[in-house]
């Protein structure tokens, strides 16, 4: 689904319109995900909502579908969101506990893939991963999961499978000396790697710059002198401006400030570079591994954030959707989720059709104060919360796949730009026309009353 930048503003998908903080917008809501990288998934699929019930928004979606072949990927997700809610099967709680306290292994896996990751990260994530991949006993196929949801059959059937080529990882890696950031010992056979015995000799090696000092020293004449880092830059010798002269020839400036500059000897220089090299060996050896434990990641982000929909439909009031083919909107009885969230007074619901036998256009009238705004401000964001796959809060909802939501709300000029109120509304609209199709949502609040 289309949702435009002013809608995103108009309907407080993303912050607020008070005071533009997160609480009080359509994520505060929804987001009541355990894990970071569930977080972000979550946020993901507000800001895109499917366009129709086979639609396929991410990778791991394209993975998932030939395991729910016989069902949409968005009934999937609200079938999901239902047992979830329903059911007191052992491992969804299992699941749901396993969430708690698992680190950003997005992050982490990032980290790895280029070469940032320290021993200490991958020691973290290894274990997290090594949990997730045990939650569950492995089964032989999906269905032999005994959920109702495919979508639940499919994950529960994914995460075993990565069981053994992370126990092969696990074997392979010394975890207290990655803890302890021990790069020479990080892995227990290195007669498997030929690169890692040179790299564990490369990385040793830098402990002879530390006799190199004693060379320094001598040459500046000064008994104290330290290697220091400056910005990432390691093994700098600092010297006064005063001093320089001292200085041979065949150091590299580095850096300097007003008081001192510091250098690089050519043996030092010659040191970092192996030290270089030998680490890319090391990381390119540990590559090889981590993208295994990519699917088992988007696995759990996946539970998250099916889970986190799950907390929302036990609000009392919120109910299941049901999926049309046709053009139709038909919510009875809907109510804002945010308003309903931040006031204690009951929200007054409201009930509107559009399409689907019904006329397509409907002319909100009122007084001041009304709820003309919150009426169809409410008709948006019950259509986004179906088409993500979550419960909405209404009696009932009819929704027919909707391919964008535009919105033309509020007043403001563009004084730097030369352009009055009315002109702000005038090209706003002109630029939803040029847009919508026979699909889009398009509301209209108050349209030229400042000419």
């Amino acid at each position: 689904m289309l949702v435009s930048g002013n809608s995103l503003h108009n309907l407080e998908i993303f912050r607020n319109q008070t005071d533009f903080t997160e609480t009080g917008s359509l994520v505060w809501v929804l987001n009541k995900t355990k894990t970071k990288f569930g977080s972000r998934m979550l946020r993901s699929w507000i800001g895109r909502p499917l366009v129709d019930k086979e639609y396929v928004t991410s990778p791991f979606d394209l993975l998932i579908k030939p395991l729910i072949d016989k069902s949409s990927i968005l009934q999937g997700r609200v079938d999901a969101v239902e047992e979830i809610l329903n059911t007191k099967e052992l491992k969804i709680e299992r699941l749901q506990l396993l969430l708690k306290g698992l680190p950003d292994l997005v992050k982490g896996l990032c980290r790895v893939q280029y070469k940032k990751a320290t021993p200490p990260e991958l020691a973290t994530m290894l274990t997290a991963w090594q949990r997730i991949a045990t939650v569950l006993d492995p089964i032989a196929a999906p269905e032999d999961a005994g959920f109702k949801s495919e979508l639940l059959n499919g994950i529960a059937y994914s995460l075993p499978t990565l069981r053994e080529p992370l126990a092969t990882i696990m074997r392979e890696i010394n975890l207290p000396q990655a803890r302890d950031n021990n790069k020479a010992d990080l892995w227990v056979d290195s007669e498997k790697y030929p690169g890692i015995e040179e790299a564990k000799f490369g990385i040793l090696s830098v402990d002879e710059l530390e006799d190199h000092l004693q060379e320094i020293r001598q040459i500046l004449k000064k008994p104290n002198a330290q290697y220091i880092s400056v910005s990432g830059i390691d093994f700098l010798i600092e010297v006064r401006n005063g001093d320089t002269k001292k200085v041979p020839v065949s150091w590299q400036r580095i850096n300097s400030t007003k008081a001192v500059t510091r250098f690089h000897t050519p043996q030092i220089k010659a040191k970092l570079h192996e030290r270089e090299v030998f680490k890319e060996t090391l990381a390119s050896e540990a590559n090889k591994h981590p993208a295994q434990c990519d699917d088992e990641t988007r696995n759990s982000s996946y539970t998250d954030c099916l889970s986190a929909l799950a907390i929302v439909a036990q609000q009392p009031g919120y109910v299941k959707p049901q999926f049309f083919d046709d053009d139709r909107l038909d919510v009875d009885g809907g109510r804002h989720p945010m308003v309903e969230a931040l006031r204690v007074d009951p929200f007054v619901p409201i009930s509107c059709a559009l399409g689907g036998g019904e006329p397509a256009t409907k002319i909100i009238t009122g007084p001041n104060m009304g709820g003309k705004s919150s009426c169809v401000r409410t008709m948006a964001l019950v259509a986004i919360l179906a088409q993500i796959g979550s419960y909405v809060p209404c009696r009932s909802a009819k929704i027919g796949m909707l391919d964008g939501i535009a919105t033309r709300m509020g007043a403001s000029d563009e004084i730097t730009r030369g352009r009055s109120t009315f002109m702000v509304e005038v090209s706003e609209t002109a630029e939803i026309i040029k847009t919508v199709t026979p699909r889009t949502l398009v509301i209209l609040d108050e349209r030229a009353l400042r000419p």
